[in-house]
């Protein structure tokens, strides 16, 4: 990093505090020319970054930290301050003894950025941020130094990093997301749980029922920016689901108007946050059972992934799969959901058969499929316990529970409607080409449902 004529000034932070004066009134506590007393926001790059392995060559490895753009936030009077990537989670960090213009992250703390460099998963990990001061004692620049490790198959490295990076004033204005928290993946429902986030934290108070715009109760996010005495806490934005599951589609969200630490607004003036067609979800029928003697498509449920109308000892009934389950983590390989009238207790019909492709394998996963039962503005209930593969095979050496009965007790017990839900392989996020083959030895499992109704309640 190109250094400037004044070079490095290894300056204590009490003679910074003390050579520097208080704040006079014209100043913002957001200043970035103001020198290290009170809050400041600044945009951090990192310039360029050298590895440096503990043992051998990584060959042509590169760091992935060069050009990484984040927010930094310091605090020079309580000497902290805070590290955050774009609507990621702040690391703190604080002065150790406050002999340099040096902060840390704390013991066993660090701040990690992660990528791929080659064929290698690099993650670079920094503890230690020293400033570099101009004559005014602000803070233009600096190094930071932490721990390395990369990753190639089943080889791995650990070394040192070392990061120049400069500092300019923040003049980002906060961004918006909106995402669904998908219980089943790629497969958005109507009851699933939607976020409302901003990159980075705002000062305003915002209340969840005038931002959007019903009285459903919503979890506020928020996030610290600094520790110590005092902890400043800041807002980030909601977490809720809809209340009302007839008119979803209408229920967009404008996004509000904050300013961040620096002063700079969001955006204004925009509406909805998700696709109409993500919010639909699925289509609430007028009954308390799903008629699974119609077509997959006349069956009024939402459907991904394998799923097709099958024969049942002579009666009509859909099957999940066959799926195997993936090395990756448990997700969604196939399913189906819909809207019931009623509540109360939500009944499922099914058989789980597991086929191993070898003769005399163990069965994958004893937690083949997930039932959910959901309410309108409230967590589902989620049930993945109670069909389990059998731990011997049968004649024809397939692993079969036989037809069981799961209920599941729905969250609101007086609601008008019920969200029904069967996933064959799991819940969680992932897709198919997340999978990254079926775990030994592999069997192909397949969900066959026969009846889902919801009875009792209101």
């Amino acid at each position: 990093m190109a250094h400037a004529p004044h070079g490095f000034l290894a300056l204590t932070l009490a003679a910074l505090l003390a050579g520097c004066g208080g704040k006079t009134s014209g100043e913002s506590e957001s200043d970035p020319n103001v020198p290290f007393v009170g809050w400041h926001s600044y945009a951090l790059v990192m310039s360029d970054a050298t590895l440096e392995w503990d043992a051998g060559s990584f060959g042509s490895l590169s760091s992935i930290s060069k050009g990484w753009t984040g927010r930094l936030d310091l605090d020079g009077s309580a000497v902290s301050g805070a590290i955050m990537a774009p609507f990621g989670e702040p690391q703190g960090l604080a002065a150790d003894a406050a002999i340099k213009a040096t902060l840390h992250t704390g013991k066993d703390l660090s701040f990690s950025i992660s990528g791929t460099s080659g064929s290698a998963r690099v993650t670079e990990s920094y503890d230690t941020f020293t400033f570099e001061l101009d004559a005014k004692g602000v803070p233009i620049g600096g190094t930071a130094t932490g721990k390395a490790s990369a990753f190639s198959g089943d080889v791995g490295w650990m070394g040192k990093v070392t990061a120049h990076f400069t500092l300019a004033a923040d003049t980002k204005a906060p961004k918006w997301r909106g995402r669904t928290i998908a219980a089943f993946g790629a497969v958005p429902l109507v009851w699933d749980e939607r976020e409302l986030l901003a990159d980075e934290p705002f000062g305003e108070a915002l209340s969840s029922a005038t931002v959007l715009g019903f009285s459903t109760p919503a979890k506020k996010i928020t996030t610290n920016l600094a520790w110590g005495t005092p902890n400043v806490v800041r807002e980030r934005g909601f977490r809720f689901r809809w209340s009302e599951w007839n008119d979803v589609e209408a229920s967009v969200v404008p996004l509000p108007l904050v300013h961040d630490a620096a002063g700079n607004a969001s955006a204004a003036g925009s509406t909805g946050f998700v696709s109409g067609t993500d919010l639909l979800g699925v289509p609430i029928l007028s009954t308390s059972s799903l008629d699974l003697s119609a077509s997959v498509t006349g069956a009024g449920a939402k459907i991904w992934g394998a799923v097709n109308p099958a024969d049942c000892e002579g009666k009509k009934c859909w099957a999940i799969g066959p799926f195997s389950v993936s090395y990756c983590g448990s997700y969604s390989q196939g399913g189906f959901a819909t809207v019931l009238v009623g509540s109360g207790t939500a009944t499922f019909k099914v058989r789980v058969v597991g086929k191993p492709r070898f003769t005399g394998s163990m069965p994958a996963s004893k937690n083949a499929v997930h039932f959910l039962a959901a309410s309108p503005g409230l967590a589902p209930s989620v049930d993945s316990t109670s069909v389990v593969l059998p731990d011997k095979p049968g004649a024809d050496g397939s692993y079969d529970t036989g037809f069981r009965t799961v209920t599941l007790t729905t969250p609101s017990t007086t609601a008008a409607m019920t969200g029904v839900a069967i996933s064959g392989g799991g819940v969680g996020p992932g897709s198919a080409s997340m999978d990254c083959g079926p775990a030994p030895p592999p069997v192909d499992i397949t969900v066959y449902v026969e009846s889902v109704a919801v009875a009792g309640g209101k």
